[in-house]
């Protein structure tokens, strides 16, 4: 921790932090950073409803390398006071790209100023911009009014990795960076690293908690392959580490023996016919890029809307009080003759209680889904993280729903995309600021 020694401003503290005795200093904290203030309270508010945020001097401001502003008081005992949480979000492009994308900035200003607004201040920063011998990161954030600024801020309370792509995170430099995170004692890091669909799969499958939710799933090799195909009508092949839908196989059993396979990314020439299996695998290793990063898995009977496959994009976050909840939901659905909904690959976006009605007549079985839905949200995270072992906060799911209604987890993602469903995102941004106070209050490192 940087204690900064000059003269001591003052600090203005709210009635209700005050002692019998207040103290003539304490020591104000914000992130990694610290100084010795004088303290005053606050006599013109003594009959008004007391308010847990600072005021923060110019003077005062600059040493603890922070925009002057009111901040939230996340705590005070022994003579100290700590203010924010400082968060840090860790926004990389591909390897080259000096920044993350328009979209992605458009995102993280409105959270940063929705921050504002709580007392938390926020700001985002590259894996190259960290010095840790002073204590100080080069990032960028935006001013109360909403203007972008660069600055030197302090090491966070709190880092969120919104590293987008597993090439970045792959880096040496970037994981030595995590590691780094890790081991410091005042830093909570969440949502740390991808996640890969067979782990997530193996983990879910073997909990009693989650194992009905899993379509059967098993690594490939032409053994399993042969087995899943006795045992299904269909079946996917699915990159373990890739996301959006890209690489997907999809292999379907014919009436005649034979078989035919189409992959994601194919355009007007959907499928390939083959007549028997030695053919089928034959056809299979020479079109599969490493083999031994795909898993099997079982296909599932989706329900159609107007003949195309759609399924459920949901969210679930950690709230105020640490606890999973479901953020929201929408549908994707495939473009006609197409297996994926991703909308990179044609797929469209509905809202979800308009399809739930119009593909289940039946108000029992719609409830039934959106009880089922929330129950996934909040049961499935609390087993990933706990046998994983890696501190989650934030999680999209792809859920299917078959002919039945049963619902099906088809993936996880540790890294989600923005929901352009309005209602969604601000939710999202809501739980995400309470997150980073809860995240802050309960890191058990401690500084």
């Amino acid at each position: 921790m940087r204690s900064v020694h000059s003269k001591k401003p003052t600090v203005i503290i709210p009635p209700y932090l005050a002692e019998p005795t207040l103290p003539a200093t304490i020591l104000l904290q914000a992130g990694n950073r610290s100084l010795t203030v004088q303290a005053k309270l606050d006599n013109d508010s003594v009959d008004e409803k007391p308010s847990n945020c600072l005021q923060l001097t110019p003077y005062a401001a600059r040493e603890l390398a922070i925009p002057a502003y009111s901040y939230r008081i996340l705590s005070y005992d022994d003579n100290c006071l700590r203010i924010g949480p400082i968060i840090g979000i860790l926004a990389a492009g591909k390897p080259g790209d000096a920044a993350a994308s328009e979209k992605a900035g458009r995102l993280y200003k409105q959270l940063i100023m929705q921050g504002w607004a709580k007392g938390i201040f926020v700001y985002c920063f590259l894996p190259q911009n960290i010095s840790w011998s002073r204590g100080l990161i080069q990032g960028q954030t935006c001013t109360p009014n909403g203007k972008w600024m660069k600055g030197q801020f302090p090491i966070p309370d709190v880092v969120y990795n919104r590293i987008l792509y597993r090439s970045t995170e792959n880096q040496k430099m970037v994981q030595k960076m995590l590691e780094e995170f890790d081991e410091h004692p005042g830093i909570y890091l969440f949502n740390r690293r991808f996640l890969n669909k067979w782990e997530v799969a193996q983990v879910l499958e073997q909990n009693s908690c989650t194992s009905h939710w899993i379509p059967e799933t098993t690594p490939f090799s032409i053994t399993n392959l042969k087995t899943m195909l006795q045992r299904h009508q269909e079946l996917f092949l699915k990159p373990c580490h890739n996301s959006k839908g890209q690489g997907i196989y999809k292999i379907e059993r014919t009436g005649d023996k034979g078989f035919r396979y189409g992959r994601t990314e194919w355009k007007g020439k959907y499928w390939i016919y083959v007549p028997n299996y030695n053919q089928l695998t034959m056809r299979l290793k020479q079109s599969l890029d490493h083999p031994r990063h795909y898993i099997i898995q079982q296909g599932i009977d989706l329900a159609r809307l107007q003949g195309r496959v759609f399924d459920l994009r949901a969210q679930a976050q950690k709230n105020r009080q640490g606890e999973w909840v479901l953020t929201g939901v929408g549908v994707r659905i495939a473009a006609r003759n197409r297996f994926v909904t991703h909308v990179p690959n044609g797929g469209s976006r509905a809202d979800f209680q308009k399809v739930i009605k119009e593909v289940f007549d039946s108000s029992q079985i719609q409830n039934s889904i959106e009880q089922e839905l929330h129950r996934i949200c909040t049961v499935a995270p609390v087993v990933l993280e706990q046998e994983l072992k890696i501190p989650l906060g934030i999680l999209s799911l792809d859920i299917g729903v078959d002919s039945s209604a049963r619902l099906w987890i088809l993936e996880i993602n540790s890294k989600p995309a923005r929901f352009d469903e309005a209602d969604i995102r601000q939710r999202h941004m809501q739980l995400l600021l309470d997150y980073f106070i809860y995240a802050a209050e309960h890191n058990s490192k401690g500084r």
